[in-house]
């Protein structure tokens, strides 16, 4: 393919300033053909061109939207989705091997088979989110029974389907821990990350602000709760006692 073009892709109706410090970033990172906002609110993107949408209340009304709505917008060859909670950490790590493969996703490391991979931040080509959305159209009613997270329809669900009826080509799981890490500590530098663990390492010098733009649910959910705090106590110990106090938990002794 000559000189394939590549999009980015954010969704986000409410956690818009860190999702915001995360398409700044990308941006800076890489130099994309196109950038989709996607937000119910048109006035807190520093006056990038948004295309509005009506707020989502769950994770399900996000996955419908990735699989049905978002590849009408999609004019490039590729796309890479963000989130406030993962995206482009470091642009000199882009490979051109990324071109060859339709799906690259941080790989699962509860998955030993179609570990690839996370969605949060991903590598995606049209083809691909045509062809979800061919087969998804076809089974809507098995779609909105399972419910499942859109990564995980793709990559685990419907992989096989996706490689065998659509000629779709899945990364293999050691080019794709280059291309992004979810779970662990980063043994070497990517391309990207996804996950809150990692957070307060981006937000080292900047940590009272970035605390404060968490959503509230961030800390009424104890996965997501533990997640911050092990990032934050390994990055800063007041930041990480502190973190704990908001929940009514002493810290521990140093």
């Amino acid at each position: 393919m000559a000189n394939p073009t590549v999009s980015l892709v954010i969704i986000d109706t409410g956690t818009y300033r860190l999702a915001l410090q995360a398409v700044h970033h990308s941006t800076q990172q890489f130099a994309f053909d196109d950038v989709l906002i996607f937000s119910d609110d048109a006035t807190v993107w520093d006056e990038q061109p948004v295309h509005l949408i009506p707020k989502l209340g769950t994770l399900h009304d996000y996955t419908d939207f990735m699989i049905f709505k978002l590849p009408a917008f999609i004019k490039t060859d590729f796309f890479v989705v963000i989130q406030w909670d993962g995206f482009i950490l470091q642009g000199d790590q882009f490979s051109p091997h990324f071109y060859h493969y339709d799906y690259i996703g941080a790989p699962w490391i509860w998955a030993r088979e179609s570990s690839v991979g996370n969605g949060g931040f991903s590598w995606r080509s049209r083809r691909l989110a045509e062809a979800v959305l061919d087969f998804s159209t076809k089974q809507r009613e098995v779609f909105r029974q399972e419910r499942p997270d859109e990564d995980v329809w793709i990559c685990r669900i419907n992989r096989v389907r996706l490689e065998e009826g659509y000629g779709i080509n899945f990364c293999g799981p050691e080019l794709a821990e280059h291309f992004s890490l979810e779970f662990g500590e980063r043994r070497f530098p990517t391309f990207g990350f996804h996950g809150l663990i990692h957070l307060p390492y981006f937000y080292a010098d900047n940590l009272d602000w970035f605390i404060e733009q968490l959503p509230a649910r961030i800390l009424h959910s104890d996965a997501h709760f533990n997640q911050i705090a092990q990032g934050l106590r390994r990055v800063s110990l007041p930041h990480f006692e502190a973190w704990l106090r908001k929940r009514g938990i002493a810290p521990p002794p140093r």
